[in-house]
């Protein structure tokens, strides 16, 4: 009667586990349709936007709609820049002059960094969607949709202006703020606080208000950080007054 119980509960156990395998597998599936789906809905939807303001207005030309009061100034520092040095001085950080150089198509100079942009603008949107799919992938998901089809963010990825890089920029920190956030020993920490400080770095040169990115990050993780790091500290210490002690008393016999 004991073994007939033992092998119903592991057939019971083994039936569980491939129910809630299947469950998995058609919850990512779900989740790939729905990113699939928003991202062709996004790409429809910029297709449309370009279509309404005209091929002709937007590439190539200095057209009233791709550029803001700003945007000269970060065209007028890429052309400075073009020759590797910088003539005059300039309001502008050279990150987003940088990629407009290096990203220039002869004949049409403003379709390159444009592109950038889209790539870029779909790029922040899948960061945004790895950082909270550690959390929830319904969360995820919706925020990967609002990111890419929110109006404001689609129209700026059609301007020859920083915010796109600038939020790329955020939303890798943000990514990497939420993997420190797993805290998987004092290696882990360093290292994540080590890139997250070069993202910073980085993104102080598309937009100086980054320089102010650390605030949220060092209000929300250090008391968790630090009381793990001080058990870990605790627990060195202990550790080496034990070997301390022990090392004492062999030596003690010994003489």
């Amino acid at each position: 009667m004991l073994e007939i119980e033992t092998a119903k509960n592991r057939v019971l156990l083994l039936m569980h586990k491939l129910l809630i395998s299947r469950d998995e597998h058609s919850d990512k599936s779900y989740n790939r349709f729905v990113i699939l789906t928003l991202t062709l809905v996004s790409i429809s939807a910029r297709v449309v936007v370009l279509s309404v303001v005209g091929f002709d207005n937007t590439w190539g030309g200095d057209s009233n709609w791709t550029m803001e009061a700003d945007s000269h100034q970060y065209i007028s520092l890429a052309e400075y820049l073009s020759d590797g040095r910088q003539d005059s001085a300039s309001f502008r950080l050279p990150a987003y002059s940088i990629l407009m150089n290096l990203t220039k198509i002869k004949d049409l100079p403003f379709m390159g960094i444009l592109l950038a942009n889209q790539v870029m603008a779909f790029t922040a949107g899948i960061l945004i969607y790895k950082a909270l799919g550690l959390k929830s992938r319904n969360l995820a998901s919706a925020s990967y949709g609002f990111v890419i089809l929110f109006f404001p963010y689609v129209c700026f990825s059609f301007k020859v202006i920083h915010d796109i890089m600038s939020f790329l920029v955020m939303s890798l920190t943000f990514l990497v703020f939420m993997r420190l956030k797993d805290n998987q020993g004092a290696a882990w920490v360093i290292s994540m606080n080590s890139i997250l400080g070069l993202l910073l770095s980085i993104g102080i040169l598309v937009k100086p208000v980054m320089q102010f990115g650390v605030v949220p990050f060092a209000v929300d993780l250090p008391p968790e950080n630090r009381s793990r790091c001080n058990v870990s500290e605790d627990q060195t210490g202990v550790e080496d007054g034990s070997e301390a002690i022990h090392g004492g008393a062999d030596h003690h016999e010994a003489s």
